[in-house]
């Protein structure tokens, strides 16, 4: 479920920057290495319970007191970092779209304006709804945070399963949309398909003037699309019959099927849209 995320809605743009193959070619990388990186950790946190089986600890925190001592809190606080600057990605993601989403639905529905404007959430004289009001913006955020807070707190994985059911479910429709507009299956507006004709076509070699900066700029998107490293040590903690065969099926299965989905939403939507 973390390595699905916000990573499928920008990488068409990232392929139409640096042209299919170099695309098609940092995306593979990126899973390839994120594997390697995952199956190191397996090793890893069998190394530390000696391949006992039971309840155990397995973080960061103690595989570096094993290998490393003096950078246990280097690393813990590496990973809080990370992890923080992830999940206020998510919250901007979240109160752009729920935001344009409201907005959308109360201009087709003027008592829902109504309440909106009673409640503080809109800008401007008389409730105006024409541009995404920033109340309601920040309102939907604090929404959000308050939804998410009591999930959170789980200790264990396992008890979030259901959350993860419904994130893996949206991100598989979210694949879908990509690829039904791609394949014609879903008409597109006509002014959408005005800009399309205007759209550069998709091609395999790079661009013309694409450089060095333009690559470095745009891997960074290729490689976050794999993020889900913190969560391995959780994983071997909570799993039955801990083995390092075990846990290869387990991030191969992971990384493939991001892996598979992320292709199909990002060639499908350059393809369909083109540079």
């Amino acid at each position: 479920n973390t390595i699905l995320g916000v990573g499928m809605l920008s990488l068409p743009w990232a392929i139409s920057t640096v042209g299919l193959g170099l695309g098609m070619t940092m995306l593979l990388g990126a899973s390839v290495l994120a594997g390697i990186a995952l199956h190191f950790l397996a090793r890893l946190s069998l190394t530390i319970t000696g391949g006992a089986q039971g309840p155990a600890d397995i973080s960061f925190y103690g595989v570096c007191m094993e290998v490393a001592p003096s950078a246990r809190y280097i690393v813990d606080g590496a990973i809080a970092v990370k992890c923080f600057g992830v999940a206020t990605s998510y919250l901007q993601v979240i109160g752009q779209l729920s935001a344009s989403l409201v907005t959308q639905v109360a201009r087709a529905c003027p008592p829902l304006v109504a309440i909106l404007a009673s409640a503080g959430l809109t800008d401007g004289a008389g409730g105006d709804m024409a541009d995404v009001p920033e109340r309601l913006r920040r309102s939907l955020v604090m929404l959000a945070v308050l939804l998410i807070a009591p999930v959170v707190f789980h200790k264990r994985i396992t008890k979030t399963s259901s959350q993860n059911l419904v994130a893996i479910c949206a991100w598989l429709y979210i694949a879908a949309l990509v690829i039904g507009y791609s394949v014609g299956v879903l008409p597109l507006p006509a002014d959408e398909e005005r800009l399309l004709s205007r759209a550069t076509p998709w091609r395999i070699s790079p661009p013309p003037a694409m450089d060095k900066w333009v690559v470095a700029s745009t891997l960074p998107i290729f490689i976050f699309s794999f993020t889900c490293h913190q969560n391995l040590f959780a994983i071997a903690t909570e799993l039955t019959g801990r083995t390092v065969a075990r846990l290869d099926v387990i991030l191969v299965g992971a990384v493939s099927t991001g892996a598979a989905l992320y292709c199909a939403a990002g060639v499908g939507g350059y393809f369909r849209f083109g540079g």
